[in-house]
């Protein structure tokens, strides 16, 4: 989610600082998610400021009273206590603001999917007393009492309140979502939303389309020298809430098309031309299949730049809307020309484990300086060059990609590989 911003929690002070709201607008509904926050003492209260314009519009407290109002000795025998046990859960509506209530002193509880709309049960509670989601009452005299709950809202939970918020002559339909304790011992807020066009219905539990999380770091590079698309290792790092995403999609879109390649055309590319990744919990690096097409349907080939894509597809609960990542870096699969060059000039390169040897059986370049470069161009290590087999001293090189440069010459080895 996008934007952070501080929840409203008041009880004298108390709590403060101790929730953070994430926003997201996503076709018209606004939603904001914050850490559930759980009232149970006397007095506390949350106001709920529905479209976070940092004026209350709603407020929600609650009432404990647990009270002995007086003892006495009825008679040299007997003991009796009298008091009173009062809980009680209410919401207020400010400034001309309604909630959906079920008659008389309650606020209606609302299932998710339940529409929310003019022709729901509205009140604005004028007189400022505000409307009880639920209440207990008990009285008791020495061991004995008696006992009245009244109210929808009982020990529930993921449950909803219909909310119109009233803003510029402008009417806006919202929902909050709460957990009520039983016996009304406590409440918890957890969201909530309101439609951002003037009376349009929303729906209790809607977040609009809420995005599927992106695939960060997207990357491919030239591996190999087979001539074709397995030549191409792909990666990218896995989005942060992968509860978000039924599937990745991994494609390779032509450079020249890139600036232009949209979600709408991630999402009508051909599946011969994406591959399929299940979140797994990993980050994903895997090496393209020889006949892999780009999103054209066009085999992947030397010397065309091109970049990676990845799409998220949406698990349909959690989010509802897909993902592009962003661009990065290009990648141009090549055949470097120095492979046939240096054994022709008597300079044979290969690894073994953490270790790259350079057989110099000539004497051309005796002396000269031979660079280890790593995929991202820098200079790693460089060796000296002496008649016979040279090395790197280094044996903290990762596993991964090199190329060799003789200083002041043409040769470029082929790429070499460093394994476990």
């Amino acid at each position: 989610m996008s934007n952070s911003l501080q929840s409203k929690l008041k009880k004298y002070s108390i709590l403060a600082g101790s929730a953070i709201a994430a926003t997201t607008t996503k076709a018209d509904i606004v939603y904001t998610d914050i850490n559930d926050v759980t009232f149970s003492n006397n007095g506390q209260f949350y106001d709920l400021d529905l479209n976070n314009d940092g004026t209350p519009d709603f407020k929600l407290d609650i009432t404990k009273i647990n009270n002995i109002i007086s003892s006495y000795y009825y008679s040299s025998y007997s003991f009796y206590i009298v008091g009173v046990k009062y809980n009680a859960v209410a919401l207020q509506p400010l400034n001309t603001n309604e909630a959906v209530v079920s008659g008389g002193l309650y606020i209606d509880v609302l299932n998710q999917n339940t529409p929310i709309n003019q022709a729901a049960n509205w009140n604005a509670n004028q007189n400022n007393l505000g409307y009880f989601l639920s209440y207990y009452y008990s009285n008791y005299w020495s061991n004995s009492n008696s006992a009245t709950s009244n109210g929808p809202w009982n020990n529930t939970q993921n449950k909803y309140i219909g909310l119109k918020l009233k803003v510029s002559g402008n009417t806006y339909y919202g929902w909050v979502r709460l957990d009520v304790a039983n016996l009304y011992d406590n409440f918890t807020v957890k969201d909530y939303a309101f439609q951002d066009a003037p009376n349009i219905p929303i729906k209790a539990g809607d977040q609009g389309n809420i995005n599927a999380d992106i695939a960060i770091n997207v990357n491919g590079i030239d591996v190999a020298n087979n001539g074709d698309a397995s030549d191409m290792q792909v990666s990218f790092t896995k989005a942060t809430d992968e509860t978000k995403v039924s599937s990745y999609r991994l494609m390779i879109v032509k450079a020249s098309q890139a600036g232009t390649f949209g979600i709408n055309d991630a999402k009508n590319v051909l599946p011969v031309s994406y591959m399929v990744h299940t979140p797994n919990g990993s980050n994903f690096q895997a090496n393209l299949a020889s006949n892999f097409t780009d999103t054209d349907g066009d085999p992947i080939v030397q010397n065309i730049a091109y970049k990676v894509f990845v799409l998220s597809v949406p698990d349909g609960i959690n989010a509802t809307a897909y993902q592009l990542s962003s661009q990065q870096n290009t990648v141009t699969l090549t055949i470097p020309q120095g492979t046939d060059e240096t054994e022709h000039l008597e300079l044979h390169i290969y690894s073994s484990g953490k270790t790259i040897f350079i057989d110099n059986s000539g004497y051309e370049f005796n002396g000269k300086y031979a660079d280890i470069i790593n995929i991202q161009g820098q200079i790693v290590e460089t060796i000296q060059l002496q008649q016979g087999l040279n090395s790197n001293n280094s044996p903290q090189l990762s596993n991964g990609i090199y190329c060799i440069k003789v200083r002041g010459t043409n040769v470029q080895a082929t790429k070499v590989f460093l394994n476990e």
